[in-house]
Protein backbone atom coordinates (compact mmCIF):
# COMPACT_ATOMS: atom_id res chain seq x y z
CA UNK A 1 0.00 0.00 0.00
CA UNK A 2 1.30 3.19 -0.79
CA UNK A 3 1.77 6.55 1.40
CA UNK A 4 -0.83 8.11 -0.63
CA UNK A 5 -3.81 5.23 0.00
CA UNK A 6 -3.03 4.78 3.49
CA UNK A 7 -3.35 8.67 4.25
CA UNK A 8 -6.49 8.35 1.74
CA UNK A 9 -7.50 5.47 4.07
CA UNK A 10 -7.30 7.01 7.25
CA UNK A 11 -8.92 10.29 6.17
CA UNK A 12 -11.98 8.46 4.85
CA UNK A 13 -12.36 6.76 8.24
CA UNK A 14 -11.06 9.52 10.71
CA UNK A 15 -14.04 11.92 8.70
CA UNK A 16 -16.49 9.43 10.47
CA UNK A 17 -15.32 9.95 13.84
CA UNK A 18 -15.36 14.06 13.61
CA UNK A 19 -18.89 13.40 12.07
CA UNK A 20 -19.81 11.26 14.71
CA UNK A 21 -17.99 13.65 17.72
CA UNK A 22 -19.21 16.70 15.99
CA UNK A 23 -23.11 15.22 16.16
CA UNK A 24 -22.47 14.22 19.89
CA UNK A 25 -21.18 17.60 21.05
CA UNK A 26 -23.93 19.61 19.63
CA UNK A 27 -27.16 16.91 21.19
CA UNK A 28 -25.06 17.86 24.62
CA UNK A 29 -25.43 21.38 24.19
CA UNK A 30 -28.57 21.48 23.24
CA UNK A 31 -29.87 19.60 26.09
CA UNK A 32 -27.85 21.68 28.25
CA UNK A 33 -28.39 25.10 26.39
CA UNK A 34 -30.87 26.45 28.86
CA UNK A 35 -29.73 25.17 32.03
CA UNK A 36 -27.15 23.02 33.37
CA UNK A 37 -23.15 22.68 34.33
CA UNK A 38 -20.76 22.32 31.93
CA UNK A 39 -19.60 18.43 33.02
CA UNK A 40 -15.66 17.07 32.94
CA UNK A 41 -18.10 15.10 30.17
CA UNK A 42 -19.10 17.76 28.21
CA UNK A 43 -15.56 19.03 28.39
CA UNK A 44 -14.13 15.69 27.30
CA UNK A 45 -16.21 15.36 23.95
CA UNK A 46 -15.71 18.64 23.45
CA UNK A 47 -12.11 18.15 23.23
CA UNK A 48 -11.92 14.76 21.28
CA UNK A 49 -14.25 16.58 18.72
CA UNK A 50 -11.18 18.99 18.04
CA UNK A 51 -8.36 16.54 18.41
CA UNK A 52 -10.61 14.32 15.94
CA UNK A 53 -11.02 17.45 13.75
CA UNK A 54 -7.41 18.90 14.03
CA UNK A 55 -6.38 15.36 12.81
CA UNK A 56 -8.37 15.45 10.33
CA UNK A 57 -7.23 18.22 9.16
CA UNK A 58 -3.44 17.02 9.23
CA UNK A 59 -4.25 14.10 7.22
CA UNK A 60 -5.62 16.50 4.37
CA UNK A 61 -2.93 18.59 4.66
CA UNK A 62 -0.36 16.09 3.69
CA UNK A 63 -2.89 14.80 1.08
CA UNK A 64 -2.89 18.52 -0.38
CA UNK A 65 0.53 19.56 0.24
CA UNK A 66 2.53 16.47 -0.58
CA UNK A 67 0.47 13.20 -1.51
CA UNK A 68 -2.43 13.52 -3.94
CA UNK A 69 -2.03 13.92 -7.62
CA UNK A 70 -5.02 15.63 -8.45
CA UNK A 71 -4.18 18.90 -6.66
CA UNK A 72 -0.23 18.27 -8.27
CA UNK A 73 -2.25 18.47 -11.08
CA UNK A 74 -4.27 21.70 -10.04
CA UNK A 75 -1.26 23.72 -9.47
CA UNK A 76 0.00 23.07 -12.94
CA UNK A 77 -2.13 25.19 -14.36
CA UNK A 78 -4.23 27.40 -11.42
CA UNK A 79 -5.82 28.94 -14.29
CA UNK A 80 -7.13 26.35 -16.97
CA UNK A 81 -7.62 23.29 -13.88
CA UNK A 82 -10.19 25.89 -12.24
CA UNK A 83 -12.69 25.22 -15.74
CA UNK A 84 -12.17 21.08 -14.90
CA UNK A 85 -15.11 20.82 -12.21
CA UNK A 86 -12.96 17.73 -10.11
CA UNK A 87 -9.39 20.17 -9.85
CA UNK A 88 -11.47 23.01 -8.88
CA UNK A 89 -13.29 21.09 -6.22
CA UNK A 90 -10.13 19.60 -4.72
CA UNK A 91 -7.73 22.36 -5.52
CA UNK A 92 -10.48 25.42 -4.12
CA UNK A 93 -13.42 24.52 -3.26
CA UNK A 94 -12.45 21.47 -0.90
CA UNK A 95 -9.80 22.68 1.77
CA UNK A 96 -10.95 25.75 1.78
CA UNK A 97 -14.53 25.37 3.33
CA UNK A 98 -12.41 22.25 5.66
CA UNK A 99 -9.80 25.21 6.98
CA UNK A 100 -12.57 27.53 7.37
CA UNK A 101 -14.87 24.42 9.44
CA UNK A 102 -12.11 23.87 11.52
CA UNK A 103 -11.62 27.76 12.26
CA UNK A 104 -15.32 28.01 13.02
CA UNK A 105 -14.54 24.59 15.68
CA UNK A 106 -11.24 26.33 17.28
CA UNK A 107 -13.22 29.75 17.66
CA UNK A 108 -16.27 28.22 19.44
CA UNK A 109 -14.06 26.81 21.87
CA UNK A 110 -11.85 29.83 22.69
CA UNK A 111 -15.60 31.96 22.83
CA UNK A 112 -17.28 29.22 24.86
CA UNK A 113 -14.12 29.12 27.55
CA UNK A 114 -14.81 32.66 27.97
CA UNK A 115 -18.59 31.94 28.98
CA UNK A 116 -19.88 33.48 32.34
CA UNK A 117 -21.73 30.21 33.79
CA UNK A 118 -22.24 26.07 32.09
CA UNK A 119 -25.68 27.08 29.93
CA UNK A 120 -24.18 29.89 28.35
CA UNK A 121 -20.90 28.00 27.24
CA UNK A 122 -23.33 24.84 25.77
CA UNK A 123 -24.91 27.57 24.10
CA UNK A 124 -21.92 29.07 22.09
CA UNK A 125 -20.58 25.48 21.94
CA UNK A 126 -23.73 24.27 20.39
CA UNK A 127 -23.85 27.39 17.73
CA UNK A 128 -20.40 27.50 17.15
CA UNK A 129 -19.80 23.06 16.50
CA UNK A 130 -23.11 23.43 14.22
CA UNK A 131 -21.79 25.95 11.83
CA UNK A 132 -18.75 23.79 11.85
CA UNK A 133 -20.38 20.51 11.27
CA UNK A 134 -22.71 22.16 8.37
CA UNK A 135 -19.50 23.76 6.61
CA UNK A 136 -18.53 20.35 6.69
CA UNK A 137 -21.12 17.98 5.28
CA UNK A 138 -21.62 20.93 2.26
CA UNK A 139 -17.93 20.48 1.35
CA UNK A 140 -17.63 16.04 1.74
CA UNK A 141 -17.45 14.32 -1.18
CA UNK A 142 -21.09 12.38 -0.91
CA UNK A 143 -21.90 9.58 -3.44
CA UNK A 144 -24.55 11.57 -5.17
CA UNK A 145 -22.46 15.09 -5.22
CA UNK A 146 -21.08 15.74 -8.92
CA UNK A 147 -17.52 15.46 -7.30
CA UNK A 148 -17.94 12.22 -5.10
CA UNK A 149 -16.03 9.62 -3.27
CA UNK A 150 -17.09 6.42 -1.41
CA UNK A 151 -18.27 6.59 2.16
CA UNK A 152 -15.43 4.04 3.30
CA UNK A 153 -13.08 3.34 1.34
CA UNK A 154 -11.66 -0.39 1.22
CA UNK A 155 -8.04 -0.83 0.57
CA UNK A 156 -6.62 -1.98 -2.44
CA UNK A 157 -4.63 -5.43 -3.35
CA UNK A 158 -0.99 -3.35 -3.49
CA UNK A 159 1.10 -3.13 -6.39
CA UNK A 160 0.93 -6.31 -8.73
CA UNK A 161 3.43 -8.80 -7.34
CA UNK A 162 6.67 -9.35 -8.58
CA UNK A 163 5.40 -12.81 -10.33
CA UNK A 164 3.05 -11.00 -12.18
CA UNK A 165 5.55 -10.96 -15.93
CA UNK A 166 3.24 -7.36 -16.38
CA UNK A 167 4.54 -6.18 -13.14
CA UNK A 168 8.37 -7.12 -13.82
CA UNK A 169 9.49 -3.94 -14.87
CA UNK A 170 7.95 -1.94 -12.64
CA UNK A 171 10.04 0.36 -10.63
CA UNK A 172 8.47 1.23 -7.34
CA UNK A 173 7.63 5.02 -8.03
CA UNK A 174 4.67 3.31 -10.24
CA UNK A 175 3.15 2.26 -6.89
CA UNK A 176 3.42 5.94 -5.91
CA UNK A 177 2.40 7.74 -8.17
CA UNK A 178 0.42 5.98 -10.68
CA UNK A 179 -1.09 2.84 -8.93
CA UNK A 180 -3.75 5.69 -7.47
CA UNK A 181 -5.11 6.44 -10.62
CA UNK A 182 -4.32 3.68 -13.27
CA UNK A 183 -4.52 0.44 -11.19
CA UNK A 184 -2.54 -1.53 -9.09
CA UNK A 185 -2.41 -3.90 -12.58
CA UNK A 186 -2.63 -0.85 -14.87
CA UNK A 187 -5.83 -1.65 -15.71
CA UNK A 188 -7.40 2.73 -15.21
CA UNK A 189 -9.18 1.01 -12.26
CA UNK A 190 -7.23 3.17 -8.91
CA UNK A 191 -8.58 3.96 -5.62
CA UNK A 192 -9.06 7.61 -6.90
CA UNK A 193 -10.47 6.38 -10.68
CA UNK A 194 -14.22 6.15 -10.14
CA UNK A 195 -14.06 10.02 -9.24
CA UNK A 196 -12.54 10.95 -12.46
CA UNK A 197 -13.42 11.97 -15.43
CA UNK A 198 -12.44 11.23 -17.98
CA UNK A 199 -11.21 7.97 -16.70
CA UNK A 200 -7.67 6.87 -16.31
CA UNK A 201 -6.27 4.95 -19.30
CA UNK A 202 -6.32 1.25 -19.08
CA UNK A 203 -2.73 0.04 -19.84
CA UNK A 204 -3.91 -3.24 -20.42
CA UNK A 205 -6.01 -2.22 -23.63
CA UNK A 206 -4.64 -4.57 -25.99
CA UNK A 207 -2.78 -2.26 -29.12
CA UNK A 208 -2.69 1.41 -27.63
CA UNK A 209 1.22 0.87 -26.93
CA UNK A 210 1.57 0.45 -30.84
CA UNK A 211 0.11 3.85 -31.73
CA UNK A 212 2.54 5.56 -30.19
CA UNK A 213 6.60 5.81 -29.66
CA UNK A 214 8.60 5.33 -26.35
CA UNK A 215 9.48 9.07 -26.51
CA UNK A 216 5.44 9.94 -26.42
CA UNK A 217 5.21 7.92 -23.39
CA UNK A 218 8.19 9.35 -21.27
CA UNK A 219 7.05 12.34 -22.76
CA UNK A 220 3.71 12.44 -21.35
CA UNK A 221 5.16 11.02 -17.87
CA UNK A 222 7.72 14.21 -17.97
CA UNK A 223 5.18 16.75 -18.99
CA UNK A 224 1.91 15.43 -17.28
CA UNK A 225 -1.47 14.65 -19.58
CA UNK A 226 -2.40 18.14 -20.34
CA UNK A 227 0.51 19.39 -22.16
CA UNK A 228 -0.44 16.27 -24.68
CA UNK A 229 -4.01 17.24 -25.46
CA UNK A 230 -4.67 14.27 -22.67
CA UNK A 231 -6.24 14.76 -19.30
CA UNK A 232 -5.20 17.61 -17.21
CA UNK A 233 -5.89 15.14 -14.31
CA UNK A 234 -2.21 13.37 -14.85
CA UNK A 235 0.02 15.87 -13.45
CA UNK A 236 4.11 16.06 -14.84
CA UNK A 237 6.61 14.45 -13.19
CA UNK A 238 9.48 16.44 -13.88
CA UNK A 239 11.26 15.34 -10.39
CA UNK A 240 11.88 12.20 -11.74
CA UNK A 241 15.18 10.54 -12.51
CA UNK A 242 15.59 9.21 -16.27
CA UNK A 243 16.24 5.68 -15.39
CA UNK A 244 12.53 6.01 -13.02
CA UNK A 245 10.82 7.19 -16.78
CA UNK A 246 12.57 5.00 -18.84
CA UNK A 247 11.32 2.01 -16.13
CA UNK A 248 7.87 3.56 -16.04
CA UNK A 249 7.50 3.56 -20.11
CA UNK A 250 8.66 0.26 -19.91
CA UNK A 251 6.35 -1.00 -17.62
CA UNK A 252 2.91 0.60 -19.00
CA UNK A 253 3.85 -1.22 -22.35
CA UNK A 254 4.26 -4.38 -20.51
CA UNK A 255 0.28 -3.85 -18.92
CA UNK A 256 -0.88 -3.89 -22.92
CA UNK A 257 1.11 -6.60 -23.40
CA UNK A 258 0.16 -9.51 -21.23
CA UNK A 259 -1.79 -12.27 -22.67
Amino acid sequence: MSAHELVLLLHSYVRWAVLGLGAAVVVDGLRHRRSGEWSARSERLHKSFLAALDSQLVLGLVLYLVLSPITRAFFVSPGASMKVRELRFFGIEHITVMIASVLVAHVGRVRSKRAGDGATRHRRVFGWTLTSLVLMLTSVPWPFMPVSRPLLRAPSSGVASSASPAAAPCPPVFATRCASCHGTDGRGDGPLAGGLQPRPRSFAEQGWARAVSDEHVRSVIRDGGAAHGLSPLMPPHPDLAEGDVDALARCVRAFSERP
